[in-house]
């Protein structure tokens, strides 16, 4: 898929899950929609440092000698949509709802994009 029909796809989930998140958040609280959209800023910049991140392990990584590289590829190849969802599952799975976790992810495949 090009490069702009991934960010076209990549803005509506984001746009999907943000609002989700905040008619949930508005649901819950009468302060709860400002309160999820302080999150939304919160989880924004949580993507893009988990993104910072993976660029930073990019060539470090090649430089690995590793025996389970995918599909035998020399040097291995970090894949950043991967690795992302790896970080997300691994890391924020237990501690965010999903609701945020749904708008952490989408803000991480805006980043990778970029």
């Amino acid at each position: 898929m090009p490069v702009a029909l991934q960010r076209s796809a990549a803005l509506r989930e984001y746009d999907y899950s943000t609002a989700a998140y905040l008619r949930d958040c508005a649901s819950r609280a009468p302060a709860g929609r400002k309160i999820g959209e302080a999150d939304v800023v919160a989880l924004r910049a949580l993507a893009q440092g988990v993104a910072d991140a993976m660029r930073a392990w990019a060539a470090p990584f090649e430089k690995l000698d590793l025996a389970r590289s995918l599909g035998g590829r020399r040097p291995a190849v970090l894949e950043p949509k991967r690795a992302g969802a790896l970080v997300l599952e691994s890391v924020f799975d237990e501690l965010i709802d999903p609701g945020a976790w749904r708008v952490l992810a989408a803000a991480l495949e805006l980043e990778i994009l970029e």
